[in-house]
């Protein structure tokens, strides 16, 4: 039979309380470091990258077949790593790479698949140059979980 005891006699968890916080909390933060560390290599959960889509390989002209000054014209679409179109409005600011854009930048706001047109004489060619880049850097729309970390760029060519 067993005999039923007070926790007022009982000292002993009072004497061992202490340690046993101690070890549970070094446990608890070796835990804590293991896990942050295999975690750490996943990156951010629920972030997709997006780019910019191009007809004609995203290459346009600023002359026509007979030589004169036309605007320069992208057919372009912001799409996610798997080729889908993204939702809402995104905003593609535009600026100089290799050739350099007279007004600085040059901001369009675009949703689907859409033509983009940059004015010629906002192109600076320097004099011996054929060809050269604009950069974009896409916004995506705000309330997304699309991302761009990468600068692309479309091809200008006199």
């Amino acid at each position: 039979m067993t005999r039923k005891q007070s926790f007022r006699g009982d000292e002993r968890a009072i004497e061992g309380l202490p340690i046993r916080l101690v070890i549970a909390l070094v446990v608890g933060v070796a835990s804590l470091a293991i896990m942050m560390q295999l975690l750490g290599g996943i990156g951010t959960v629920g972030q997709t990258e997006v780019k910019l889509e191009t007809q004609d390989d995203g290459i346009a002209s600023v002359t026509d077949s007979s030589g004169n000054d036309q605007p320069v014209t992208y057919t372009v679409e912001v799409t996610d790593t798997e080729g889908k179109s993204v939702d809402g409005e995104s905003t593609l600011i535009i600026s100089g790479g290799s050739v350099e854009l007279t007004s600085g930048t040059e901001t369009r706001t675009i949703s689907g698949s859409q033509t983009i047109e940059i004015e010629h004489d906002k192109i600076d060619f320097r004099s011996d140059q054929v060809k050269g880049t604009l950069k974009v850097t896409i916004e995506p729309p705000g309330d997304s979980n699309y991302v761009d970390e990468e600068t692309q760029e479309l091809m200008v060519t006199k």
